[in-house]
């Protein structure tokens, strides 16, 4: 906390500001200036004025400026935003001093790290204070290492549109994407039943970036929802749906609409062709679902497999499946900036979780009805996730998930992070790095090889050099779709979030995104005294198992060993990432990932070093690399049918009571509930069959991934050969 006398150093500052308010006026107008679109002298009649008028704070590390003309700007550094609002207050007679702080959480590490904004005031600590509205705040006396500020940019310059030398040129995405006329559905498929799902296009597969074309090749259907996030961004929702009971609603009703999220009187009207909420009776309406993608990707990823495509399957089992895309994606789009301005990409993995998801989940929410929905995510989609809960983040949001499935999570840095050509990234200082790859999109050239090369041979490419960069192959696809299955990759990704991964400073120093190296070996330390006092134990009172909870071969610690260390340390929610607010998560960890490591981050729930966490489902898919979860032949099987069942476990009551029940939960009868302080942490389950223990899952294994410096393999052999 900032000492007194910083604190009384700055009301004095601020005092003898006011005492010349014609000189805080002049500074007022600067500092508005300065945070504007435009500068004075590029605004028009069409534009009206941008010059920034004031800072409201989403979260309070998440400040927009709201213009003259009401539009809306991101991306400002906190100390900025902060001095606009004083200077205004000063202006029109109000002591700045009197603000009432922003509610804000922060988060203790055990090496000391602060993570969040650490308030130069005293603010309240507890969990339920966030959700009040947020205006003003002051700076941080302590800026955590993983989410350093953005960068400042002002009004665009001559010099800064060179920096932008590179125009892409405009895919026809938007046009792709355009509505097609319905086709008429045949008299003969009217009288079939509504589950028989017959393709609506069939014919040779041109393999095109268009959505509806896959999903009508399966029976479904559509329809393409534009979100408006807080800060300003315009990002696509993707709604599937059945043709044969569902009315696909107007243009008029998918457009953007406030960028507030979670207003209580969000729940739409009905439009001319009737809201998604209106359309199925209670008894018979579909639980939603939401699926957000990975690094480079759209939700396409969920789609390109037919049937055995993740996303296909739900709704055909019958959830209402929404794919949401993350800001940029193939057509970056902002109610204010156009594509040359930097402000347009001034965002990382943080933005995305706590601007991005919450706007999709709101206008989810919106248009069903429900209070909450399931939430599906991959690789950077989980990633978002995890951060947008945390504490110190955005953890309201868990209060609209029922549950959280993450699949190949990606908290912590698997072995590829290691490889020469990623180490480069790291050894360049930041000023370099936006050299290199600018200040806008990153390498926008992928864009343009999209849009001009032919769909087969950019599938083919696409496949080879993303086998290169993050170490995976085709073992386990369906190789006739694999250059069906590029056609959604990549997307815009700002360059800044890519130095937030790949950077000396974020995600490739600290090797996880809510923890700190030093905490990290902290950790180890702790877990490796635990694992030698638990192995003593089990020598020294192996007649008394109720005394000593005892060391367990095998991946997962047993419940008499996660009570013991428990009550052992009953500090850790003091310094865990998540509070009480948090949803049930559900993890399926791929086994022979070398992107992430998935299985660190099970050891971290095992440990019971997130007591405020229920995890209800847990697994590992040996054989399985990063991509195998939602691509590999086999996926639904080993993953889909689990989610299915994991989603329809965890519904909330009311909500089961007026849905219909998904194909394969008819027998499902053991429901999640939340009781009190008890929490559930599901047993780890390995799944050997997708390849029993592959090279890639072994050498993690062996070398520390995730397990210490266990080797688990000779201590299944050695169990093997004494019969356990």
């Amino acid at each position: 906390m900032a000492s007194v006398t910083t604190v009384r150093q700055r009301i004095t500052n601020l005092g003898e500001k006011s005492k010349s308010k014609p000189a805080a006026t002049i500074e007022f107008a600067h500092q508005a200036e300065r945070l504007a679109q435009y500068a004075p002298d590029q605004e028009t009649d069409a534009t009206g004025s941008t010059q920034a008028v004031e800072a409201r704070f989403v979260t309070a590390q998440d400040p927009v400026i709201h213009t003259a003309n009401g539009g809306r700007l991101p991306s400002v550094p906190i100390d900025e935003a902060t001095r606009l609002n004083e200077l205004r207050d000063i202006v029109n007679g109000r002591d700045p001093t009197k603000n009432n702080p922003v509610k804000a959480t922060t988060r203790e590490a055990k090496d000391g790290t602060i993570h969040g904004v650490r308030p130069e005031t005293d603010i309240s600590h507890d969990d339920s204070d966030e959700g009040a509205p947020l205006r003003s705040a002051h700076p941080p006396s302590r800026t955590n290492p993983l989410f350093p500020p953005v960068p400042l940019y002002g009004p665009p310059t001559p010099m800064r549109r060179l920096q932008c030398w590179i125009k892409v040129a405009e895919r026809a995405w938007e046009r792709k994407q355009q509505d097609k006329p319905d086709q008429k559905i045949k008299v003969s498929q009217l009288n079939e039943k509504v589950d028989d799902f017959t393709p609506l296009e069939g014919g040779p597969d041109r393999i095109p970036c268009d959505v509806r074309h896959y999903a009508r090749r399966v029976g479904l259907d559509c329809e393409i929802f534009q979100v408006q996030t807080e800060d300003g961004f315009i990002i696509e929702l993707w709604h599937l749906y059945n043709p044969r009971d569902y009315r696909r609603t107007s243009s008029s009703h998918r457009s953007p609409r406030s960028p507030d999220v979670f207003a209580v009187d969000a729940t739409p009207s009905s439009s001319e062709n009737g809201s998604p909420a209106s359309q199925y009776p209670d008894g018979e309406k579909k639980y939603p679902v939401l699926m957000i993608h990975g690094l480079l990707q759209s939700c396409g990823a969920y789609i390109t497999n037919d049937d055995d495509s993740l996303a296909f399957f739900l709704a055909k089992s019958g959830y209402d499946v929404w794919l949401g895309n993350n800001r940029c994606g193939f057509t970056p789009r902002h109610t204010m900036l156009d594509y040359s301005d930097p402000r347009m990409w001034s965002w990382n993995i943080r933005q995305m979780g706590v601007m991005d998801l919450p706007a999709l989940v709101s206008r989810v929410l919106s248009e069903t009805g429900f209070e909450k929905l399931g939430l599906i995510a991959h690789s950077q989609g989980t990633t978002q996730t995890f951060v947008a809960l945390a504490k110190e983040q955005r953890p309201e949001l868990g209060e609209k998930l029922s549950v959280f499935c993450g699949l190949a999570p990606a908290a912590y840095a698997g072995p590829l992070i290691g490889k020469m050509y990623l180490k480069f990234m790291r050894v360049i200082g930041p000023g370099m790095f936006k050299a290199i790859f600018g200040i806008h999109a990153f390498i926008p050239f992928m864009m343009t090889m999209h849009s001009i090369l032919p769909p087969r041979f950019y599938g083919a490419m696409g496949y080879r050099i993303f086998s290169f960069l993050f170490n995976w192959t085709d073992d386990r696809w369906e190789r006739d779709l694999r250059d069906r299955m590029f056609q959604f990759a990549p997307v815009y990704v700002s360059a800044e979030s890519m130095r937030w991964w790949l950077g000396r400073e974020c995600f490739a120093k600290q090797k996880c995104i809510l923890a700190t190296r030093e905490e990290k070996n902290i950790e180890d330390k702790e877990d490796e005294q635990e694992d030698d006092e638990l192995g003593h134990c089990n020598e020294e009172s192996s007649d008394s198992e109720d005394d000593c909870p005892g060391a367990e071969t095998g991946t997962a610690l047993s419940n008499k060993q996660k009570d013991g260390l428990n009550r052992r340390d009953s500090s850790r929610a003091k310094f865990a990432w998540y509070g009480p607010r948090t949803p049930p998560f559900a993890m399926w960890v791929c086994g022979a990932d070398d992107l992430v490591d998935g299985r660190r981050l099970l050891r971290r729930f095992e440990r019971g070093r997130e007591p405020n966490v229920d995890v209800v489902h847990s697994k590992i898919i040996e054989g399985y690399e990063h991509l195998d979860v939602i691509w590999a032949m086999d996926a639904i099987e080993k993953v889909g049918k689990e989610v299915r069942e994991v989603i329809w476990k965890t519904a909330p009551e009311e909500a089961r009571r007026i849905c219909r029940t998904p194909k394969g939960c008819e027998d499902v009868s053991d429901f999640y509930v939340r009781r009190g302080e008890e929490r559930a942490t599901a047993t780890r389950e390995v799944d050997v069959t997708a390849g029993e223990w592959s090279r890639k899952g072994a050498a993690q294994v062996a070398g520390g991934g995730g397990e210490g410096d266990r080797d688990l393999e000779g201590e299944i052999r050695d169990a093997e050969r004494k019969g356990v």
